[in-house]
């Protein structure tokens, strides 16, 4: 039988030691609770230990972890508490033995007592966390720029670099109006930017460059070290927390750092950079014919309370909906849930015992929920059965800008 229990402080090594096997990295057997709980090695995610999950079996055998950090989605406009899972672990010779399962178990009931609406984390394979209810609800585009064929345009304002780990207040205020343009987009604060590699850029190869317009408004950013790719010196953008690396207001903001990045051109052949899915650059770069794209699944998401989540959308008409929902490890999500909605928001998500318009698993509905699939896409999900095809499924459920890069 595996016991899940939130870990203390001295059992830091042992989780430490854990993470090194499973994931291939280093341990030193004589390493202490106290230097791993130490002010620096801590964060606003995992202080001093907080949030991270110890699965032992019956012979109290530490077997596998996972860490549970707080966070807040923005789901239509509103802030919504989330919570991300990372460091998932388990010792080799104790896998396939159900101490995930039982994490996940424990960590989902305790996110619902503690009011997290959605849970997040990023997959090593999309099959395996499919089995605890996570599903892909967004891409991450990343673009294949020659510098030699970004243009020159004349949009005024300068260029500085960042130099110090914590000046980030350009970066964070850029990304807070550029994200609120996006569902699913997590809100941050400075502790998520703060690097010590932005402290010496010189010995880091991480390098920071922000656009300020001709009024002195910080509009855009990118972060990049420069590496081989493809046989190719390359910059590629990169983030201190997010996969993203790139930020800006407005597509000048963008036409400026593009730009900027033309004096690279003589050390560097391409820029890789990720890009919003609803954000193209046809019509912004005049030649396109090197340009490539690449596109891959990002992070995953979970509904953990289903009436609580369907509070946040916004309906496109009025109208109501049973939906019949199956949640094998959240148990209180399972049922006919009757949906009445106007056309601004939900005004109730109760059970009932009537013929559901439609049935589904819990991994068909967070597609429909982020917006990355319609109303008028059921026959794409998997599991659905529509039994009312006159409900007005697309007036809840339809296609919404996502941009949700986080790691976690």
């Amino acid at each position: 039988m595996i016991h899940v229990h939130h870990i203390e402080k001295e059992e830091l090594p042992v989780i430490a030691r854990i993470k090194a096997v499973a994931f291939n990295g280093s341990f030193q057997e004589n390493t202490t609770a106290e230097s791993l709980a130490a002010p620096e090695a801590a964060s606003r995610k995992l202080p001093c230990g907080c949030g991270i999950l110890a699965a032992t079996n019956d012979s109290g055998v530490t077997v596998s972890t996972m860490e549970c950090i707080p966070y807040s989605l923005r789901i239509m406009g509103k802030s919504a508490p989330a919570c991300g899972i990372g460091g998932v672990a388990t010792l080799p010779e104790y896998r396939n033995l159900g101490a995930v399962r039982e994490m996940f178990r424990f960590a989902l009931a305790e996110m619902k007592e503690k009011g997290e609406i959605f849970s997040l984390l990023n997959p090593f394979s999309r099959a395996y966390y499919r089995k605890f209810g996570y599903e892909d609800v967004s891409q991450i585009r990343r673009w294949r720029i020659p510098l030699a064929s970004l243009p020159k345009y004349e949009l005024g304002g300068c260029v500085r670099e960042l130099i110090g780990q914590d000046n980030v207040a350009p970066l964070v205020e850029i990304d807070r109006r550029m994200l609120t343009h996006y569902d699913l987009s997590v809100d941050r604060c400075a502790e998520d930017y703060i690097s010590s590699r932005r402290a010496n850029p010189c010995a880091s190869n991480f390098h920071t460059y922000v656009w300020s317009d001709d009024e002195g408004r910080d509009r855009a950013y990118i972060t990049f070290n420069g590496r081989e790719d493809s046989g190719e010196r390359v910059l590629w953008a990169c983030g201190a927390m997010a996969n993203n690396g790139v930020g800006f207001t407005d597509p000048d903001g963008l036409r400026a750092i593009l730009s900027f990045l033309r004096v690279f051109a003589s050390q560097f052949k391409s820029v890789i950079m990720p890009l919003p899915e609803n954000v193209t650059l046809l019509g912004v770069l005049p030649e396109m014919s090197e340009v490539r794209q690449t596109a891959r699944f990002a992070t995953s998401l979970r509904i953990v309370d289903l009436p609580a989540a369907m509070a946040y959308l916004r309906p496109r008409a009025a109208g109501e909906l049973k939906l019949s929902v199956s949640d094998a490890l959240c148990p209180w999500n399972e049922g006919c849930w009757h949906i009445v909605f106007d056309d601004e928001r939900v005004l109730s998500c109760c059970r009932c015992e009537e013929e559901p318009d439609v049935t589904m698993p819990i991994s068909a509905l967070i597609p429909l929920y982020a917006g990355s699939r319609g109303g008028d896409e059921l026959c794409w999900l998997d599991g659905v059965r529509v039994i009312n095809p006159d409900a007005p499924f697309d007036s809840l459920f339809y296609r919404k800008p996502i941009y949700l890069v986080e790691n976690f």
